[in-house]
């Protein structure tokens, strides 16, 4: 897949940012103990797009914060049904917004 401005593929190391993704949630998060794994980030920020496994949205973008979360609501997290919405919801609107 092409991605546009500011994301780009994930191309480090997959299982550092599901390990990364797992240390920061707390019981009560959404993709606690959801298999994930990065398929692409944000270069202007700490934004990463995760491919899930057996959850009910086939997607999520999550702002990882580097810190063992204790609320819910972090890291924040936004899903997606699918690679097609993130494109139309997500990655156009960013790359719009980027470029401008």
């Amino acid at each position: 897949m092409e991605y546009l401005e500011p994301w780009e593929e994930y191309e480090k190391n997959h299982e550092a940012a599901a390990k990364e993704l797992a240390r920061e949630l707390c019981p009560a998060h959404i993709l606690y103990k959801v298999k994930a794994s990065a398929v692409a980030y944000r270069c202007d920020c700490d934004d990463v797009l995760f491919k899930l496994s057996g959850f009910t949205h086939e997607y999520a973008v999550v702002h990882l914060t580097y810190s063992k979360e204790t609320e819910p609501a972090y890291p924040s997290t936004e899903l997606f049904e699918s690679k097609e919405a993130w494109v139309t919801n997500c990655m156009l609107p960013d790359h719009e917004d980027y470029t401008c």
